[in-house]
């Protein structure tokens, strides 16, 4: 047996024969006095502190050195390092309505405890109370009430009624009422029809007319603009003009009561003024052949065709209704 010193504890033991020379040729390095010992030397970590709960535990260092690369922090378990993780990004605020504790993350941006007291906060910011309003106060054009407007269209001018429905209002009771725009609006609808952006009226009646005339061998014109007004059946190798009259819209007084409808009754007054425009502008008195009469005695109309334009546009009546009828219809125009 030969002395020996514990290469963990540095206490002196006795080893044997063979294993002193082992130790002396290198065969053997290291040498301990106990179990203990030998369990000891195995051991290359250290203690080191947990960095949430501050307690202290064993950690090889191959594991240091690993976390070292990548948070540099150590955690004695994993309920500690989510515990770690939970309390570096959620804090703990006060509710500015109820001032109630909530948690929250820190990089949000959350100033109440819950969507009831997000609602009572909004609640006292709307309107006027929100101090981002930056509305001011003008008058309606239509109904005179004051309300809040964009302060740029008030600036620009652009904004003058305080609803849709003033609006629309305003333009129906005013401007769509002024002679000028209603002169605009004729023309404008006129210039429309005759380049072909609306369809020409197309009705049965009017088909049965054309039909007739090219029958008749009689050139003619649809839809002849004449300034204000657009006249069915323009000929213009006699300048001469035909209306062809639905008996409702235009109001057959042998079928309808007089002003039996506000529509026939408008109608009724626009057919004149056109009538007394083409006279007293052109000279020319109207043919008008009217809708039952065009349907049920085309003879009739084809012949009332005919001596209109044999006579030059004179005739003794110019109503299809009165035409060969003893007891004649009034009518103005």
């Amino acid at each position: 047996m030969y002395p020996h010193i514990c290469d963990n504890c540095g206490k002196e033991h006795m080893v044997s024969s063979s294993t002193y020379c082992k130790l002396n040729d290198g065969r053997q390095k290291r040498s301990y006095c106990s179990r203990k010992c030998a369990d000891e030397s195995k051991h290359t970590g250290r203690e080191i502190i947990c960095d949430n709960c501050g307690k202290s535990f064993y950690r090889r260092q191959y594991h240091i050195d690993r976390q070292k690369n990548k948070s540099g922090l150590n955690f004695c378990c994993k309920e500690c390092e989510a515990d770690y993780k939970h309390n570096s990004h959620i804090e703990t605020r006060i509710c500015e309505v109820c001032g109630n504790e909530y948690e929250c993350k820190k990089i949000s941006s959350q100033r109440f405890c819950s969507i009831q007291c997000q609602g009572k906060w909004q609640s006292t910011r709307v309107g006027k109370m929100n101090p981002r309003y930056r509305r001011v106060e003008t008058i309606c054009k239509y109904c005179g009430k004051p309300y809040d407007a964009k302060r740029y269209k008030v600036e620009q001018g652009t904004t003058n009624y305080c609803s849709a429905e003033c609006r629309q209002a305003y333009y129906r009771d005013v401007i769509c009422k002024n002679d000028e725009f209603i002169e605009l609006h004729r023309k404008c609808a006129l210039d429309n029809l005759h380049n072909g952006k609306f369809s020409k009226t197309n009705s049965l009646p009017q088909q049965i007319v054309d039909n007739a005339l090219n029958e008749l061998g009689i050139t003619f014109i649809r839809e002849y603009p004449i300034k204000r007004y657009s006249i069915d059946n323009y000929l213009p190798d006699n300048n001469l003009m035909i209306e062809v009259m639905g008996d409702f819209w235009h109001y057959n007084p042998t079928r309808y009561e007089q002003n039996s409808s506000d529509k026939q009754s408008e109608k009724y007054i626009a057919d004149k003024e056109k009538h007394d425009y083409v006279f007293k502008t052109f000279g020319i008195q109207i043919l008008y052949l009217w809708e039952y009469d065009i349907e049920h005695d085309l003879e009739k109309c084809k012949k009332m065709i005919l001596e209109y334009i044999e006579n030059n546009g004179i005739l003794d009546v110019y109503h299809s209704f009165n035409y060969c009828n003893d007891k004649q219809t009034y009518i103005p125009y």
